[in-house]
């Protein structure tokens, strides 16, 4: 692996590490400027229809945030595939949060894709759906 691509890896794991915590912190600001403005994005929250389009996406992670649940990441196996303006990660999202007076422990297999738009890394699709075992 390359410098430049050494440097594109650690920046696309931060960039999807301030995807996590945007979530944790009920940070609307910063998931605007982690997606791409586009309408050609796509999110797939567990259980949920395909979100398509930007304003929906949004719309999608102001819902979530309003419940104020909170959820904590554990984030596991986490892969970068690189190829010229677009970046997939790969991982297992270990979430945690309460229901009621127990906590819920489980895992969530999950792919962000990034692509590169006048020099920034911006999220084009996220997809998660529930993993039935994880391995290291």
């Amino acid at each position: 692996m390359s410098i430049k691509e050494e440097n594109q890896t650690e920046n696309l794991l931060k960039l999807n590490r301030r995807f996590y915590e945007a979530i944790e912190g009920f940070n609307y600001q910063e998931m605007e400027l982690i997606w791409s403005a586009g309408e050609d994005t796509l999110c797939i929250h567990p259980g949920w229809e395909p979100v398509l389009g930007i304003s929906k996406i949004l719309a999608s992670w102001e819902a979530i945030f309003n419940t104020k649940q909170a959820l904590t990441f554990n984030l596991k196996n986490t892969r970068v595939y690189l190829s010229g303006e677009l970046a997939v990660i790969t991982l297992i999202e270990n979430l945690l949060y309460e229901n009621g007076t127990e906590v819920v422990d489980i895992n969530i297999s999950c792919s962000n894709v990034f692509r590169m738009e006048k020099g920034e890394w911006r999220m084009v699709v996220h997809h998660s759906s529930p993993a039935s075992t994880v391995e290291n």
